[in-house]
């Protein structure tokens, strides 16, 4: 089998979502995202000024309580990051979902 290294799709959870929008941010070969509840803090500035931002295809999926583990708007810092990129975008919220389940 022969893996495709120029077509990444780059996937992760909390801090690995982190992670995974950091290489699509700064890798050409991450064709597109997906990410659970990405732990989004440490960049949550430049995405609120517009610096940090993607133009790739990405998902996000957020649990319904994620928000209770921090005290930064999360939900806010998400729909920031979107409004400012480009590519095709969604979001969607997991109701009665924590975090750690």
């Amino acid at each position: 089998m022969k893996i495709e290294s120029s077509k990444v799709i780059a996937a992760g959870h909390s801090f690995g979502g982190f992670t995974a929008v950091c290489a699509g941010q700064s890798d050409s070969r991450v064709k597109a995202l997906l990410t659970i509840d990405p732990w989004l803090y440490l960049n949550q500035k430049e995405v609120v000024e517009g610096t940090f931002k993607l133009s790739i295809p990405h998902v996000t999926v957020l649990s319904e309580h994620f928000p209770r583990l921090t005290t930064f708007d999360i939900f806010g810092t998400i729909s920031t990051l979107f409004k400012n990129s480009s590519g095709a975008k969604d979001a969607f919220i997991l109701k009665n979902l924590y975090h750690e389940q």
